[in-house]
């Protein structure tokens, strides 16, 4: 009842004209036990994060604007482009400062701060800072950023709309999309599986259970915990195939290392592992798993 709560936001006919200005730190990684609804309502279902972008944009007024303090994966994460073209056609990110690692004692997440206006007419230009990862910040030092500017059809211009701000990463990716031959070309991938926590067992009970990885996954790494997994529909998620957990293979962690290192590791094990790692298995002769590896 916008009337009663908020009569700012009301005209004197009492329309509803919407908020100058929205600031938050909505909540991240909940589960969507309504996410059918929120499909009905919502075009960024990426994370709940994303949600509350998109519903601030709904009740601010034209040049109003957003700030919030939110987990950065919806810069670049392929999962979030819904979000990426909701910003695109909708707002236009003002500023935007990449934390460093944990500002949040209790949460181990990478977080940052962006600031949206919604007035994407003639709003070309964004304000972006990316701390290193290690730095110690107070008040005082984000009074004194130096920014750097991007432009918008930088990366307006690409198919996914990934936001980078280091200029070097940019220009990688740029080189990078110029070769011929892409991993997906020459691999099949899939991720693990989902289970409840009653399709775990410490013994194979019977057939159906399959062993899991349950361990640590790194650089040319991983240890042998391992438990069993009962392997049927009774799972949330799982592949098509069964063949992914057998023969050669590389497995590579879905988060990399804070070292920005990507964690993969080349198995010839049968096992099942969880959606946390992802399986890549060659589909081609062109070169060897041991040479994807090293790349």
């Amino acid at each position: 009842e916008w009337r009663f709560e908020f009569p700012e936001v009301l005209n004197e006919a009492g329309e509803f004209i919407g908020f100058d200005v929205v600031i938050g730190n909505p909540p991240y990684g909940v589960e969507l036990n309504q996410k059918q609804f929120f499909k009905n309502e919502y075009k960024t279902t990426d994370d709940i994060y994303t949600i509350f972008i998109e519903r601030a944009n709904n009740i601010l007024k034209i040049n109003g604007n957003i700030s919030y303090i939110i987990p950065i994966f919806w810069l670049t994460g392929d999962k979030y482009i819904s979000t990426r073209k909701v910003i695109s056609n909708q707002l236009h990110l003002s500023n935007g400062i990449i934390l460093p690692y944990n500002i949040f004692a209790d949460a181990f997440v990478d977080v940052g701060i962006f600031i949206f206006s919604k007035n994407c007419e003639n709003s070309e230009m964004s304000s972006i800072y990316e701390f290193n990862p290690k730095d110690n910040i107070n008040y005082r030092i984000l009074n004194e950023l130096k920014f750097n500017t991007l432009r918008k059809s930088e990366w307006k211009k690409s198919n996914d709309l990934k936001i980078i701000f280091n200029p070097l990463s940019r220009s990688l990716l740029n080189k990078l999309g110029q070769f011929e031959v892409k991993i997906s070309d020459i691999t099949d991938s899939i991720r693990g599986i989902l289970a409840n926590q009653e399709d775990y067992s410490d013994i194979q009970v019977d057939n159906e259970y399959r062993p899991i990885f349950i361990g640590k996954l790194d650089r040319y790494y991983m240890d042998n915990s391992m438990k069993f997994i009962k392997y049927g529909d009774n799972l949330k998620e799982k592949p098509f195939s069964y063949n992914y957990f057998k023969d050669e293979r590389l497995l590579i962690r879905r988060i990399i290392s804070r070292q920005f290192r990507v964690m993969a590791y080349l198995t010839n094990n049968e096992f099942v592992n969880k959606k946390d790692i992802y399986v890549f298995k060659l589909n081609s002769t062109i070169i060897s798993t041991k040479y994807l590896l090293a790349i």
